[in-house]
């Protein structure tokens, strides 16, 4: 079997888990090889999360580190077969590295998001989403385009979903004002009605960033940024946008900026203000 030359991060957190019992054991990679009847380098690969674990191997080594508690058996095995399998975004996303982190979105339990030039793509209304695809992948095929806007409507779906992760939006007010290019009046008029629609489900709350505030850079804040709760028994993820690609950073690397999320969040508009000027923008559109 072909090995990923780069590992999702639900496959390089279950083999860091496998990593920490065997060390926690204090066995060598030997001493499991060995009960598994398997070479030593099957062993590392599975710690690197370069191959896959399958179900009975899992349990295998489960028992091997004295994995005896239900749950955390339960959510090991769960994380193994998420790594084995292929999810919706990974049909419709042609990057790893942003299948990733819609997986990571798609498996949160909150989600704390900065955006500076652009709505997120959780609250884009699909009107608004399909202008915005359509006209900034010009140099992609047709069908990689419908692609991309079948994944941002998918990714839309998540706020509503039941037992979905509860989440925050900091939205620079200077996007409110920004129009796409050659898009009508009705495509930013819906936008800002689905702002408002978003902002009254009781999992969502919506921030305006006011222009008037300088925080952000002053805190060195100078890109969007999304903030990803996970499951108890992993990271909490930092994902940024930067001119050159994407960034990816874990806890405890990002404690500081969780930190600084919060400072901007109380800095920036209340819901009730949040509202009221999103209501005063979408008058302006619509005149």
């Amino acid at each position: 079997m072909a090995e990923p030359k780069d590992p999702t991060w639900r496959a390089k957190w279950l083999g860091q888990k496998l990593r920490d019992l065997r060390k926690n054991k204090k066995l060598a990679v030997s001493d499991v090889a060995d009960y598994l009847g398997a070479g030593t380098a099957t062993v590392n690969r599975y710690e690197a999360g370069t191959f896959p674990v399958k179900t009975d191997v899992l349990v295998m080594l489960m028992n091997l580190y004295g994995v005896a508690e239900r749950r955390e058996r339960s959510e090991l095995i769960q994380l193994a077969e998420e790594v084995a399998q292929r999810g919706w975004w990974d049909s419709l996303v042609s990057k790893p590295a942003f299948a990733d982190f819609v997986w990571a979105e798609n498996n949160s339990r909150a989600i704390h998001d900065f955006q500076i030039s652009i709505f997120s793509g959780l609250l884009q209304h699909p009107d608004y989403a399909e202008r915005l695809i359509q006209t900034g992948s010009s140099e992609k095929s047709k069908g990689e385009v419908a692609k991309l806007i079948e994944a941002r409507l998918q990714r839309g779906e998540l706020l509503r979903r039941v037992n979905g992760p509860t989440a925050r939006f900091l939205i620079h007010e200077a996007v409110l004002h920004q129009r796409l290019p050659n898009a009508p009046s009705v495509v930013h008029e819906a936008q800002l009605e689905h702002l408002l629609e978003l902002g009254e489900l009781p999992n969502v709350s919506i921030r305006v960033f006011p222009l008037s505030s300088a925080t952000h850079n002053v805190r060195a804040v100078t890109s969007s940024f999304t903030i990803l709760e996970m499951h108890e028994s992993w990271p909490t993820l930092l994902h940024a946008e930067t001119p050159v690609g994407a960034v990816v950073a874990e806890t405890p690397d990002i404690d500081s900026f969780i930190g600084v999320y919060e400072v901007l969040w109380q800095d920036a508009l209340d819901e009730k203000r949040t509202s009221s000027l999103i209501s005063k923008r979408l008058k302006e559109v619509e005149q």
